[in-house]
């Protein structure tokens, strides 16, 4: 009997070094999945927080205005404002002439690291009433 007792203990503890390495192997699946993702998941994030802030300054005018003037401390206090604090940004400005895009101004705001996640969000502007001429903002954000 103590024989028996014994092979089964040993049976208990080859199952509980099995069921823990499949476990171990489960996490650092789900581990490694969530790792890999992560820059995705803040390049997405990062693209909607700047599609997000030109899309606001666009709908409440401010956007056009500020670009058509040529207000550009105007233009980055207003994203700086509309941005979270830990994301930085930077912003040229283009005009569109004879079939191309010109560049109007650039690059407006933060310098830009060598290295790390940049992402770029471009927003067209069709015209105003006094320049019917589009404009291209492409706003580079970063943490």
């Amino acid at each position: 009997m103590l024989l028996l007792n014994r092979k089964k203990a040993q049976y208990y503890a080859v199952d509980f070094i099995v069921a823990s390495l499949i476990i171990l192997g489960i996490l650092s699946l789900v581990y490694t999945h969530y790792y890999i993702s992560y820059d995705q998941d803040r390049a997405v994030h990062l693209f909607n927080l700047g599609y997000h802030c030109l899309n606001v300054l666009a709908e409440s005018g401010e956007l056009s205005k500020t670009v058509y003037n040529e207000d550009w401390g105007t233009l980055s206090q207003l994203i700086d404002l509309t941005l979270p604090s830990n994301v930085y940004f930077s912003y040229y400005v283009y005009r569109w002439e004879s079939g191309s895009w010109v560049k109007v101004i650039g690059p407006v705001g933060e310098d830009m690291p060598d290295n790390g996640l940049i992402v770029k969000v471009t927003y067209v502007l069709s015209g105003n009433y006094t320049d019917s001429s589009p404009r291209k903002i492409e706003l580079y954000l970063w943490e």
